[in-house]
């Protein structure tokens, strides 16, 4: 594999210097993390700390068009992915397998041409990062290492001087064949097909109102996996409004409606307002996810289905909410965040959150009832050392409920984290 981006990054590099303007950029980013609870569960006395380094290598081949060729734009971005330990010291010259290969841990993060047809349309084409807006419904996962891409057909529209929209569409296989009992499993992108439009529109200078509809095609499997021959619909439609009420203040707010042929609906409702102080704005806010609570009878799944979303950047950093998995009692999040300006080249962000349920929990201790889950706190410290290196230091803190989680454990969670990210 890593024959061929050789290949093909020669390739661009020799067409740009004939009639073309080639730009590369790459990024060297590890981050080590000490955990004790993030993500993967509460910490608890069979949970003991973890201690482990991962690193993003990714370099990033743009070819700009020009004469001939002109409106027209490649991006080619191989990236590997790995822990530190993960890989031999030595590789495999022979091709034997011993002791293994590197390719296994290539992958490519973009691929894609964008061709400029008119000055009203763009058709983007490959495999590309879908991320519009605050990232909640469509993000490129920038904190994972690995990112997140889609093999899929855009067509970008100007809608007149303030107005633009995308259609997108994907339709996933995984080798040429007609066979029924292809499964879903095998479809590693999560889903048969994607469809979406994504409207965004300014009204005057101070609001700014997207609006977008997507529907996920899932494939219908049986207990065995064996593809049914039919396929259910997720459709989502929602509303994304931000106004600009003065220089010092501005609202945000979205507005999601789920729901599919198979007895599922389900809304998402967030709303915050942002304050600037001096140099240090305040942003107060809630997120409302819907959920079953424990005594609802309605047969109607009311889980929140988020597949595409950078839900990193909303529900806390620990990921203990909706990365990964799916919360059927829903959220709810009421938060408070901050960034303060240390100097010019540092600052410190802030998060506060408390979290709730719609479903009520038994505490391990007395058995009350609560919907309470807990708080955490989020710190990050940001260093521009220079325009090329960057550090980040993170600290975060879980305070759970007693009844959270579905067995005894701490409710003492932390995580500690260092990034370095060199970029040019």
């Amino acid at each position: 594999m890593n024959k061929i981006y050789t290949l093909v990054v020669l390739g661009l590099l020799a067409t740009g210097a004939l009639r073309a303007q080639v730009t590369i950029n790459g990024e060297i980013r590890p981050r080590t993390e000490l955990y004790n609870g993030n993500n993967n569960g509460k910490a608890s006395g069979d949970n003991t700390p973890g201690l482990a380094t991962q690193q993003r290598s990714r370099l990033t081949f743009t070819y700009l068009g020009k004469e001939e060729t002109e409106g027209l734009k490649i991006v080619l971005s191989p990236q590997l992915i790995s822990f530190w330990g993960q890989m031999p010291q030595a590789y495999d010259l022979l091709g034997d397998g011993v002791p293994g290969a590197p390719e296994a841990n290539f992958s490519v993060f973009e691929a894609y041409a964008q061709y400029k047809l008119s000055d009203l349309f763009t058709l983007k084409f490959g495999r590309q990062a879908i991320s519009y807006g605050d990232q909640r419904w469509f993000g490129a996962l920038g904190w994972a290492a690995s990112g997140r891409a889609h093999d899929a057909f855009v067509g970008k529209f100007t809608l007149g001087e303030s107005s633009t929209l995308d259609v997108g569409f994907t339709l996933n296989q995984t080798r040429h064949t007609n066979d029924a009992n292809v499964a879903l499993q095998n479809i590693r992108a999560g889903n048969k097909s994607l469809q979406y439009l994504w409207y965004e529109t300014k009204l005057g200078d101070n609001v700014t109102l997207p609006a977008m509809i997507t529907n996920i095609t899932n494939q219908d499997v049986d207990t065995a996996g064996v593809f049914e021959g039919t396929h259910t619909h997720v459709t989502t439609v929602g509303t994304m409004p931000s106004i600009k009420v003065s220089d010092n203040i501005k609202l945000d707010a979205s507005a999601y409606y789920q729901f599919s042929e198979d007895n599922h609906t389900a809304t998402l409702l967030a709303a915050s307002a942002t304050f600037k102080t001096g140099n240090t704005p305040v942003t107060i806010g809630a997120d409302i996810v819907s959920g079953k609570a424990v005594d609802d009878t309605d047969t109607k799944s009311k889980t929140w289905l988020q597949p595409f979303g950078t839900n990193h950047k909303f529900y806390g950093l620990m990921d203990f909410f909706y990365v990964g998995e799916t919360r059927q009692e829903g959220l709810n999040d009421f938060f408070i965040k901050s960034v303060f300006k240390l100097n010019d080249k540092s600052k410190l962000i802030a998060h506060a959150h408390y979290f709730t349920a719609n479903k009520d929990y038994a505490s391990a201790e007395n058995g009350n009832m609560t919907k309470e889950i807990g708080g955490e706190l989020d710190l990050i410290y940001n260093l521009n050392i220079s325009k090329p290196f960057n550090l980040k230091l993170g600290y975060s803190q879980f305070l759970a409920s007693e009844a959270f989680g579905v067995i005894p454990s701490d409710d003492f969670n932390n995580w500690v984290w260092l990034q370095l990210t060199a970029k040019f």
